[in-house]
């Protein structure tokens, strides 16, 4: 069983499972949890039980036959944020004005609350038994901006301080570099030990952005980091990516891509708008190479979603058209669709894999399992 226990499935990001899916997937069960609720985050599973944010609650459900085991509401008046995570039997997550909760994953019962004052920015990274995550924190004249690493007891191990107050984007991992950026497009890594800094680098000093911009366009870090092997990737610009030494930070290629970015072993995967046609760059040597079919549809999204990538299958939840797509990644050939019958029941969430399972959550408050 593929253990997803945290957004976009481990700590490097990848979102990747070397797996093999029959089609056509079938709706094996669906759970509606009211129009009023939005599931606008990713869903994660974690020992056969699914786990996901609405804007109001944490809920937990049996993946083989959805039952519902338990929902967390932790004050009516707050909105959660992001995607939970899971580590030894414990659901890490925060709500909207900053404070962390752990929970029993079994029970949902509540286990620590910390109500210090550090918003996090994106859903926890989990590594090394340790959680880590960005931090904004805005009181009076005092501004503080970063990252940091938790115990799983919320205690605070290290706060790495940033001199850009700026909105920040969630971090990744691999052996001991911990790895972010903010949307001013400056990228730091860090020794995930202590939070010493080993190298940061401001994207348009490292190359000239100016042929890819246009004038309401900036240099921004606009998704979550992605570690493969020893390298990073970064999307820095709506359709441009970066690849990064990870143990100096220099600059190995960069590339004008699309949309909808996922990733293999190998490969970054992304939709060419203008010509509606997959393609994938291989990590290496940033080479491009095309789908041989350009019959993907138009399809709008929001623009930090990533593509779930199943053995050679590239796949993508959309708000229009409202469904979700499957392709061959090589031939570009549709394998599978699921269009959403009611007006915005769309998908700005991406799915999870676990079990030959895919969990998705739709904007309407419906949460579906395919397999």
């Amino acid at each position: 069983m593929t253990f997803w226990n945290q957004r976009e499935q481990n700590p490097q990001r990848i979102a990747f499972v070397n797996a093999q899916l029959q089609f056509p997937l079938e709706p094996l069960w669906m759970s509606d949890l009211g129009s009023t609720v939005s599931l606008l985050s990713p869903p994660i599973v974690v020992e056969g039980i699914v786990f996901i944010c609405s804007t109001r609650q944490l809920y937990a459900f049996n993946l083989k036959t959805g039952d519902s085991l338990w929902a967390f509401n932790p004050q009516a008046e707050l909105a959660m944020k992001g995607t939970p995570a899971f580590c030894q039997d414990r659901i890490f997550f925060s709500d909207s004005i900053g404070v962390r909760y752990s929970l029993d994953a079994y029970t949902g019962q509540l286990r620590w609350r910390d109500h210090k004052p550090r918003t996090t920015n994106e859903a926890f990274c989990v590594y090394d038994n340790k959680l880590f995550t960005t931090f904004t924190w805005r009181e009076n004249d005092n501004n503080e901006q970063g990252c940091m690493a938790l115990g799983l007891d919320g205690k605070i191990l290290w706060q790495f301080h940033t001199p850009n107050l700026v909105p920040m984007k969630g971090v990744a991992a691999k052996d001991n570099h911990l790895v972010f950026g903010d949307r001013s497009g400056q990228i730091w890594a860090l020794d995930i030990e202590n939070g010493k800094e080993i190298w940061s680098v401001r994207i348009n000093e490292i190359f000239d952005l100016q042929p890819y911009q246009t004038s309401k366009e900036r240099i921004r870090l606009l998704s979550l980091p992605v570690i493969i092997e020893d390298i990073l990737l970064a999307q820095v610009h709506r359709a441009m990516f970066v690849a990064l030494n990870l143990e100096n930070g220099n600059l190995l290629w960069h590339r004008q891509t699309g949309l909808l970015p996922g990733f293999s072993e190998q490969a970054l995967i992304f939709l060419e708008q203008n010509r509606n046609q997959l393609c994938h760059i291989d990590i290496l040597t940033g080479e491009i190479h095309k789908a041989t079919e350009p019959s993907v549809p138009r399809l709008v999204h929001a623009e930090a979603k990533r593509a779930l990538v199943v053995g050679n299958t590239y796949i993508v939840g959309t708000n229009q058209p409202q469904g979700l797509f499957a392709y061959d990644i090589g031939s570009g050939q549709l394998l599978w669709r699921f269009e959403t019958e009611l007006e915005s029941s769309g998908f700005s969430s991406a799915p999870a894999f676990s079990d030959n399972k895919l969990v998705i959550g739709s904007d309407a408050g419906k949460i579906y399992c395919f397999g």
